[in-house]
């Protein structure tokens, strides 16, 4: 409202007090239309003369479409409003007369208000929408030109009196003037850098204190725990025969290698040992050892050498005695009385470590695979022997290098493909985005493509778009065509002849 007179004030105020009310009798177990008999009746009470103008409907509620007819805030509504609906309420009056407007077009006006709120048990409506509604907040008021030429008058009358006292104080400096506002530019810049700086130290105090605190977001790392092969010396098992005999020995349980140094069984951890290698030359059998180690490397971006591997990090015990690598020798000849030579323990223990350096590289990736990965529900599996059932589908991607069909079966919550291997995958309904049916119109697949809000696992790997698929094809015969071998029909004809 811009400049409104005392009249249009007050008029706007009462409207405001209306909705108020109104709001404050929309409750559970009300009728419609007792609420809108009661706002007109107050209407009619305090400002008869605006009873006509007001709006023939106080609102409506929002549901399936955006405004239900069946419930109208009106007073031919017997409807009763119930806890947790969704009102839209508006009030307003129409056709009102301005005297005071100069023009014709300003001299009609209405007001019109309205909010969305939500309607509870005992208690007032809680409104959803809180706009700032009072006059103040609305209304505009706009300066006189009279005011505002008297106050460039006054302005223009203290530029000349200062000008004509500068003139008679100078006598004849001309740059007078100039330097007066010089100075007080001067002052200005060093009052708003002073400000900038206050500022600055302030929100360096805010920051600073917000991170004592620990407040606002803060990144999470994860923190890796120290890799340990065994937690005591009690663990090792010291009964087993290759520990006794001072052989090479792989614990798949704890993922560690017991190895012979100096005559002690020693354990190392598997993500220690970076490489090893088998050679044989002669008689004799070479297995080596590589592991990980604190050395000078280069740093590509920063230019400068630190401690660390390459691929490890950093290590915490700097200061301890590292083994960098060690060799096994073992004869590749049987004395009298062995079942195998010697180099049998070297062969093994090689193939064993391959394996479980293999699985454990594995497990690793699989871990960093699930990190920031969303917990989903878990699927509810419904008996009905009728459940929805698609067969013989192919997955993409796949889970393991040969494709194998499966079924794909609708459940309570979600879907699930179970392969011919075993392998089964849960999709849950509420983690698809995208669901996507691709027909065989000039294609040789028909398949289902599921984008999923939330990548899952298969596979060893996360996938947030997974595919369904089956081909469509026809069996073709050439005729023209004679196979070597005959056919089998046209062979039990000729014995049959």
């Amino acid at each position: 409202m811009v400049e409104p007179t005392e009249k249009m004030q007050e008029n706007y105020k009462f409207l405001l007090k209306l909705e108020e009310e109104l709001i404050d009798q929309l409750r559970d177990g009300v009728k419609l239309n007792e609420i809108f008999d009661k706002i007109r009746q107050q209407c009619q009470t305090e400002r008869p003369d605006l009873v006509d103008k007001m709006t023939p409907t106080l609102g409506f509620v929002i549901g399936i479409e955006f405004r239900e007819a069946n419930y109208l805030i009106s007073n031919k509504c017997s409807s009763v409003a119930k806890q947790g609906m969704i009102f839209q309420v508006s009030i307003g009056f129409s056709d009102l007369i301005n005297p005071e407007a100069k023009e014709d077009e300003a001299k009609k006006y209405a007001l019109f208000i309205g909010d969305t709120i939500l309607v509870n048990k005992d208690a007032a409506a809680t409104a959803l929408t809180l706009p700032k509604k009072k006059i103040e907040n609305i209304a505009i008021f706009v300066k006189e030109d009279d005011e505002e030429e008297e106050e460039e008058e006054n302005k223009t009358t203290k530029e000349a009196n200062s000008k004509q006292a500068a003139d008679i104080l100078t006598r004849g400096s001309r740059g007078a003037i100039i330097q007066n506002k010089t100075r007080s530019d001067n002052n200005q810049e060093h009052q708003r850098k002073e400000h900038q700086k206050e500022l600055a130290r302030r929100l360096n105090e805010e920051a600073k204190e917000r991170i004592l605190k620990q407040k606002g977001i803060v990144s999470k790392e994860k923190i890796r725990k120290a890799v340990t092969a065994y937690r005591n010396a009690n663990q090792l098992p010291y009964k087993q025969s290759e520990i006794q005999e001072l052989k090479i020995f792989v614990d798949k349980a704890h993922e560690t290698v017991i190895l012979p140094v100096f005559g002690v069984p020693t354990p190392f951890h598997i993500s220690t040992l970076k490489n090893l290698s088998s050679s044989v030359e002669g008689d004799y059998t070479y297995l080596r050892l590589n592991f990980f180690h604190p050395g000078v490397s280069v740093n590509k971006i920063a230019g400068t050498t630190s401690a660390a591997a390459s691929n490890e990090g950093t290590y915490l015990n700097q200061d301890c005695v590292y083994i960098k690598e060690i060799t096994y020798r073992a004869t590749n000849i049987k004395e009298s009385g062995e079942i195998s030579p010697p180099s049998t323990n070297l062969g093994l223990a090689f193939k064993y470590i391959k394996d479980m350096q293999k699985e454990y590289k594995e497990k690793e990736n699989e871990e960093k695979e699930k990190e920031g990965m969303v917990k989903q529900d878990s699927l509810i599996l419904s008996n009905n022997k009728n459940n929805p059932k698609l067969k013989d589908l192919y997955l993409r991607p796949n889970i393991v290098q040969k494709r194998t069909p499966g079924t794909l079966e609708a459940h309570t919550n979600g879907l699930l493909y179970t392969s011919l291997r075993g392998d089964k995958i849960e999709i849950l309904y509420n983690n698809i985005k995208h669901a996507i049916f691709q027909p065989c119109d000039h294609e040789i697949i028909i398949l289902i493509h599921f984008h999923l809000k939330h990548a899952i696992m298969f596979g060893k790997k996360k996938n947030i778009d997974i595919q369904f698929y089956t081909e469509v094809g026809e069996v073709i015969t050439d005729l023209g065509k004679h196979n070597k071998g005959g056919d089998r029909d046209d062979l039990i004809a000729e014995q049959v002849g």
